[in-house]
């Protein structure tokens, strides 16, 4: 096995102990990290099938493109409890109801399961940062720092690990079709997805860490 697989299969440890930790304080967590929970324990899952079919030489596009279409509903989700009380759940419901009907076009007119969707992926990133980016502002509200304060910890290493993934892809993403042409019969390629590993094992230790850091009842 190459370091570029070892270093991929690695990335899956943080997720896998995130996971276990959340399974071991379930019945501790408030509505947002409960909602947040789902989604890793669905990460998760996509992760081990998608790593274990690139193992096997098989491709694993399918998996990709499930992973975008669920956990932006998933984070969608997790936000709008979040913003429950101050801001209406419907327009962030809107919102992703509008991405997938645009993933839904996509569908339709590139059937593109079979190959890596850059624009779908960029997408994802962008209307993930904005979301991030509204959270950091919402949380310097002092009225909403009160009120949240069960919460406010936790969500700062949440939405920072989410920031920083999405944030550190959006260019990996975008500029994927040209990175791979350029890669090929080079380690390029290989070497750019480590990056994307490492950004997955930030995110979710920033994620053990805000919900290690809940407030405790």
């Amino acid at each position: 096995m190459t370091t570029a697989k070892i270093l991929l299969a690695l990335s899956n440890l943080p997720i896998v102990v995130t996971a276990l930790y959340v399974s071991v304080v379930f019945k501790q967590l408030n509505k947002e990290l409960i909602r947040l929970s789902y989604y890793i324990y669905f990460s998760l899952v996509i992760q081990i099938a998608s790593f274990t079919l690139s193992l096997l030489h098989i491709n694993n596009m399918l998996f990709l493109h499930l992973n975008v279409y669920v956990s932006v509903g998933l984070l969608g989700w997790f936000y709008a409890e979040v913003f429950n009380g101050f801001i209406n759940r419907r327009i962030i419901a809107n919102v992703v109801v509008l991405f997938w009907l645009g993933c839904i076009i996509d569908i339709i007119i590139n059937n593109p399961f079979q190959r890596f969707n850059s624009m779908l992926l960029t997408a994802q990133c962008v209307l993930m940062i904005t979301i991030s980016l509204f959270t950091f502002s919402f949380m310097l509200n002092g009225n909403i720092r009160i009120l949240k304060k069960h919460l406010f910890d936790s969500l700062m290493w949440i939405n920072s690990g989410i920031f920083i993934y999405f944030t550190s892809n959006i260019l990996l993403f975008f500029f994927n079709n040209t990175i791979t042409a350029m890669a090929v019969g080079t380690k390029m390629g290989s070497k750019m997805w480590v990056f994307h590993a490492l950004f997955i094992m930030v995110m979710y230790s920033c994620f053990f860490i805000g919900i290690w850091k809940r407030q405790r009842a």
